[in-house]
């Protein structure tokens, strides 16, 4: 498993397509995804895939993403042992 660490939720283009995963922080948690099925939650609940950022420079991070997004990620929070 190729696990890319992140200091915040961050989707990148340079990602797509690589079975990469990411690991981030949000609201006290820490999360793992692999980065193509994030993308896809993002672009489900946000307007990331449609801003400037995205389209151009191919990357968008957030230190605090929605209260929507958090709850679609709910499933991937790492948990401890």
């Amino acid at each position: 498993m190729k696990v890319q660490l992140k200091s915040r939720l961050t989707i990148a283009k340079k990602y797509n397509g690589k079975e990469l995963y990411l690991a981030f922080p949000a609201k006290g948690s820490w999360y793992l995804i692999e980065h193509d099925e994030l993308v896809e939650l993002v672009g489900s609940h946000t307007p990331w895939l449609n801003t400037i950022s995205w389209r151009e420079k191919g990357a968008c991070s957030s230190s605090a993403p929605s209260s929507a997004l958090l709850a679609a990620l709910e499933g991937y929070i790492l948990k401890g042992a």
